[in-house]
């Protein structure tokens, strides 16, 4: 089906909400060239039963009746286009016609064309133009243009059953129809049904059915006549859709013959798009898939689409609900979210029922068992079977007893196979990441793995098997350890990072071509290419939460307490702090040794947070800055921001640089509320800069020693006078030299 769309800018204009973007600059309609000309007079004579051959650009042509079509769908495709297109010049050119509606608009188009003896359906989305001939096209108010016709149906107006001749809405006659559907608006009472055999081209677009308050109904049943072979639905969601159902599946697919071992004809459902699909199932049902005892659901398949499905106790989020089996589940892309219910897979099968010939090829899919339940597989009790993965990033967490990949609680994994993608695995307690549950056949289910990366969440390792290219970001979090194999190689591209936070055992080879940000350790082998070195050990708090620590600098986000160290106290690092805006961060020195060519610790400007430092018992911290304007701990402010506290038993050196102070503020700028409680305090100033307090030209306020030893000394410059060469000095406490 020919379907293409004219390029729009973002700038809706008209009355209604869902009027047509006229935002292609409008074209100035050309002279028929040579070629048309001649094309023309072909026509003509083929009508009267004449073969031409002419020469044309240097070569032979023979026209056919196939060129000719050709060239009249062109020819009507670009007419239309020039139609909408002086539609858009129109209305950018007057304020007046702005305020037109979509099927005022639509019929501005209509008298631009030139189709003699054609009919026109004009409705608020679409305008459908039906030639004599019988050659149809729709174009939509978005611009885009399909050949063929498209019924477009709002459920407000009543339930809607597709058949295989046409379709049934509310209390209406059957209408006569084949060719695509688009089914729109918001109910909570009316539903879509598929009754007959046949291929069904439906798209949603901003549906909203949600029955969650009325009678047990199914929202959406794409197989409503349990037909087990000949029924094919496509379903293609555009914007956002939200399917919900009481006691049923949101969308409901089941009784299909499975096309496993051979076997082709079994009825399908198959899901995509690049909207959003949320579909919840009720009690015993799947979110997406089958109902309770209603027949396995087999042959779904999800190309593309944000798509979430979740369901009650006892069903799984796509596939079988309770005592239903699911087979040939297949998805290729988009990014998926399945929440089973209580005993019902993420996806696979619900309660009682098993989960097989699972397939993932590609896109982002987290996929969360219920209790007792398989991440991807088996529900309680039941296997988990013919499971492959060979790309895309896998999220699968099996609960209570049951395993991340295969069989719930009591059952086994059988024949998994991971040939490729990142999986991260979590099962729950004596459930194995991939195998079986509690009591099931815990590894021996396990086929093959090659060409992936596999997380072990309860190992708390990530291996690296065969040959695998990283593309994208992979975090090694604090903790783990990732484990290249000896026969295994990991190829880092240009796009690729490899975020370190525990340890990385390189028994193989590691090519990289990107970046590693190595945070933690690194053993084995030699890595190579552009790897950046994080010398700051931290413990409390979660990366990318309560701080971050991006290309050598340690950012506070959080109250959250946390402690620092560097790896090697005795050895200096550029390595910096920063505490955020507003932040009242708890930060534990606990042996850092900073030289930096900035600010060693800077708390941001004028900021309201109290932060307070402990220094470790029994380590040496220093702060230091190597660079003129920079400051060991740095804090500016008035009387109105917030207050430094220092303590603990350990030792801190400060040491600023030219104009700034050791603890305080940087050069032109006041420090403010500053208060020493304990600890081995001793600050140098740099040029002109105070011990504690201002940097070179600033004011100082409300520095308070409590207890401690403290040692402050100020920075002296030596500076040229018409009276010959003079020292200025800053105060060991308080303000500056200016």
């Amino acid at each position: 089906m020919l379907k293409e769309k004219i390029k729009t800018n973002s700038n809706p204009v008209g009355a209604t909400s869902s009027r047509p973007y006229f935002e292609e600059k409008a074209k100035e309609k050309n002279g028929i060239t040579l070629i048309a000309l001649v094309i023309s007079i072909i026509v003509m004579l083929i009508l009267v039963g004449v073969t031409v051959t002419v020469a044309l650009n240097g070569g032979l042509f023979v026209t056919t009746k196939e060129t000719v079509n050709k060239y009249n769908k062109e020819t009507d495709l670009e007419q239309i286009r020039t139609a909408y297109s002086l539609q858009y010049q129109s209305i950018k050119e007057s304020e007046e016609l702005k305020n037109k509606t979509n099927k005022e608009i639509f019929e501005d188009i209509k008298n631009c064309l030139s189709f003699e003896g054609a009919t026109y359906n004009i409705v608020s989305e679409f305008m459908n133009i039906v030639k004599k001939d019988g050659t149809q096209y729709t174009l939509f108010a978005d611009g885009t243009i399909t050949e063929g016709k498209v019924a477009y149906l709002d459920i407000a107006d009543g339930s809607i059953e597709l058949k295989s001749n046409g379709y049934i809405q509310g209390e209406n006659a059957l209408v006569e129809y084949a060719g695509k559907y688009i089914i729109t608006g918001t109910t909570t009472e009316n539903t879509v049904k598929v009754r007959d055999k046949g291929t069904y081209d439906i798209t949603i677009k901003d549906l909203n059915i949600d029955l969650s308050l009325g009678t047990n109904k199914c929202a959406f049943n794409a197989n409503a006549s349990k037909l087990k072979t000949g029924c094919c639905v496509t379903v293609t969601i555009e914007g956002e859709n939200k399917l919900i159902s009481n006691g049923y599946p949101a969308l409901e697919f089941a009784y299909a013959t499975p096309n496993v071992n051979g076997v082709t004809d079994g009825s399908t459902l198959t899901i995509q798009g690049e909207g959003s699909l949320y579909a919840e199932g009720g009690n015993y049902s799947a979110g997406i898939g089958s109902a309770y005892a209603s027949g396995d659901a087999n042959n779904i398949t999800i190309n593309s689409g944000d798509i979430v499905a979740k369901t009650g106790n006892n069903g799984c989020a796509i596939g079988g609900g309770l005592r239903a089996d699911a087979n040939n589940i297949v998805i290729n892309g988009g990014n998926i979210t399945a929440i089973g219910g209580e005993c019902g897979a993420g996806i696979g099968s619900g309660f009682d029922g098993d989960g097989s010939y699972i397939t993932i090829n590609g896109g982002t899919v987290t996929a969360i068992g219920g209790k007792y339940a398989a991440g991807i597989g088996g529900g309680y009790t039941k296997d988990g079977a013919n499971i492959t993965i060979s790309g895309g990033a896998v999220n699968a967490i099996g609960e209570a007893s049951a395993a991340g990949i295969g069989g719930g609680c009591f059952g086994d994994g059988i024949n998994i196979s991971i040939t490729g993608g990142i999986v991260n695995l979590s099962a729950g307690r004596d459930g194995a990441a991939i195998g079986g549950g509690e009591d099931g056949n815990g590894t021996s289910g396990v086929s093959g793995i090659g060409n992936a990366i596999i997380v072990d969440n309860l190992s708390k390792t990530v291996t690296v098997y065969g040959n695998v290219t990283l593309a994208e970001k992979l975090v090694v979090p604090a903790g783990y350890t990732m484990i290249v194999r000896d026969d295994a190689t990991l190829t880092i591209d240009t796009d690729g990072i490899l975020d370190n936070r525990g340890t990385i055992e390189n028994n193989g080879n590691i090519i990289n071509d990107g970046i590693v940000h190595n945070k933690g350790t690194i053993t084995g082998y030699n890595v190579g290419g552009t790897v950046i070195i994080y010398d700051f050990i931290i413990t409390g708090g979660t990366e990318d939460i309560d701080y971050t620590y991006i290309d050598g600098c340690l950012t506070i986000l959080t109250e959250t307490p946390i402690t620092v160290a560097n790896k090697n106290p005795n050895v200096t690092t550029a390595n910096i702090i920063v505490v955020a805006s507003d932040v009242s961060a708890n930060i534990t020195l606990a042996g850092v040794n900073i030289a930096a060519n900035s600010s060693a610790f800077t708390i941001a400007d004028n900021s309201k947070g109290n932060v307070t430092i402990t220094l470790a018992d029994g380590t040496e911290n220093t702060l230091g800055a190597s660079l003129i304007d920079c400051g060991g701990l740095v804090k500016t402010g008035g009387d109105d921001s917030g207050t430094l506290t220092i303590n603990g038993s350990g030792k801190l050196t400060a040491i600023g640089n030219w104009n700034a102070a050791g603890i305080g503020s940087l050069g032109n700028t006041n420090a403010a509320n500053i208060i020493i409680e304990s600890g081995t305090i001793i600050a140098h100033g740099g040029g002109s800069g105070a011990g504690i307090g201002s940097g070179y030209r600033g004011t100082a306020t409300n520095i308070v020693i409590k207890g401690g030893s403290v040692t402050a000394i100020g920075g002296v410059r030596i500076a040229n006078t018409s009276s010959g060469r003079i020292n200025i000095g800053g105060a060991g406490i308080g303000g500056d030299a200016g």
